[in-house]
């Protein structure tokens, strides 16, 4: 049988853990290639800011605003927190994990954050990157793109052919302020992304996006090869986290097999515990550190699925215990994914062929719960519900220790609540279903 790799949280560490092997290091580079790990679309977010003056905006455009995001979310945090956007409590509530230096923030002014313009003009896109951080989109390059891709659904853009930036920005190693330099694709459209507001058609059409490629190695654990890479995921507030995934090498196309933490969790390798460290600025190189043995009951197929408790929609107290003695199907959405919107009929086809042998419970972690109430209104959606916020510590911390970082993503558990099967993305969630409605798994 081969060994399953389980993710939870540091919170679950037992005391006295034995520490005498040694460390594991791997080297990561970037991969320019496709790589086992899809990189993750990125959306600037349109900037507010009055106080920041920029030159070289080109003259010709019908319209045009400029975006940014942010390589340094605490030093992002504490700005937003001094420029009194945020509360002090909510500024060291999201920041009360890490270890800052506020003193130095407050001295200070880093030239983190990464600006694009964009624009259009008749049918092009217009995309400009202030690659060298200087307030200047003259001496940039620009980049057009033909809208009409963005209308016809039978073209695309390749990956590979996604134009390249090399982006320059300041950080913080907790020592010495240095520049950094790291390179960015740009992605002109994402028509999976959800917009609301009576501005969503020229936002759509506006909004600029990024990727960045995965840095990834490999190492051997008692003879086995394994997959190690870094990846960029969005984090909203016009930043991004940090995750490392790790996954044996012949099984890199099965989400089941991989793990998904980040800066400072662990994960279970081969019946063995390992914290997870890397330089978030450089990334060129992941360690684990042994932490010794642990048997932990987790969320991939076989195992118990954890207990929770949540409100519902009522506020009523649910919790997952309740769902006990009949199949059960975990729904993961909320009102911002368009995937999760276009996958509802989906849903619920299947709850109403099935309902009578299968519950559904839609979890929608969501920072706008009246979209998500609509919805749930609109599209007939009958079944149990739950909405939580999405951006929180709590909430975060729940997705990770579910392995649940895509949306929409499905998990099904049995009559004693033991993950049968899951699926993230449309395809898989569309072939699990119709698993479901051809009674094609054993769920008794």
């Amino acid at each position: 049988m081969r060994n399953t790799i389980l993710f939870f949280l540091s919170s679950l560490f037992i005391c006295g853990l034995g520490m005498a092997q040694a460390p594991i290091q791997i080297k990561t580079e970037i991969q320019k290639t496709v790589s086992p790990f899809a990189h993750a679309t990125i959306p600037f977010a349109q900037l507010r800011d009055n106080n920041v003056a920029f030159s070289g905006m080109p003259t010709d455009l019908d319209t045009f605003k400029i975006y940014a995001t942010t390589s340094h979310r605490s030093y992002s945090m504490f700005t937003t927190y001094k420029a009194g956007r945020i509360s002090a409590a909510d500024y060291f509530k999201s920041e009360r994990s890490k270890t800052l230096d506020t003193a130095f923030f407050q001295k200070n002014n880093l030239k983190t954050r990464i600006y694009c313009l964009s624009g259009l003009k008749g049918g092009n896109k217009v995309m400009i990157v202030d690659a060298n951080n200087n307030q200047d989109f003259s001496d940039d390059q620009v980049f057009r793109f033909d809208t009409s891709v963005y209308f016809n659904k039978e073209k695309s853009w390749k990956t590979e052919d996604l134009p390249e930036v090399t982006v320059n920005y300041e950080g913080y190693d907790g020592k010495t302020v240095k520049w950094y330099q790291t390179p960015i694709n740009l992605k002109p459209f994402n028509p999976n992304y959800n917009y609301n507001g009576p501005n969503r058609v020229l936002d759509r059409l506006l909004t600029p996006y990024f990727f960045f490629r995965v840095r990834s190695g490999q190492f051997v654990l008692d003879g086995k090869n394994y997959y190690a890479g870094i990846r960029i995921e969005p984090n909203g507030d016009a930043s991004y986290k940090q995750e490392v995934i790790i996954c044996p090498i012949e099984e890199a196309d099965k989400y089941n097999s991989r793990v998904e933490t980040i800066q400072g969790d662990s994960i279970e390798l081969n019946g063995s515990i390992y914290r997870i460290k890397f330089s978030p600025l450089q990334m060129d190189t992941i360690t684990l550190e042994p932490l010794g043995k642990f048997d932990w009951i987790g969320t991939v197929p076989g195992r118990i699925f954890p207990n929770f408790h949540f409100k519902d929609l009522l506020g009523q107290d649910l919790t997952l215990d309740q769902f006990k003695g009949k199949p059960t199907l975990i729904d993961f959405w909320g009102s911002w994914c368009g995937p999760c919107i276009k996958g509802i009929p989906g849903l619920k086809k299947l709850w109403e062929a099935k309902g009578d042998s299968i519950q559904v419970l839609s979890l929608a972690f969501d920072d706008n719960p009246d979209a998500a109430k609509r919805l749930i209104e609109e599209m007939g959606m009958k079944w149990q519900h739950v909405i939580v916020p999405q951006k929180t510590e709590e909430s975060q911390a729940l997705l990770r220790k579910w392995k649940t970082n895509a949306f929409p993503t499905l998990i099904l558990l049995d009559s004693r609540g033991k993950v049968l099967e899951r699926a993230s993305g449309v395809d898989k969630i569309e072939a699990m279903q119709q698993k479901i409605l051809d009674h094609a798994i054993n769920w008794r």
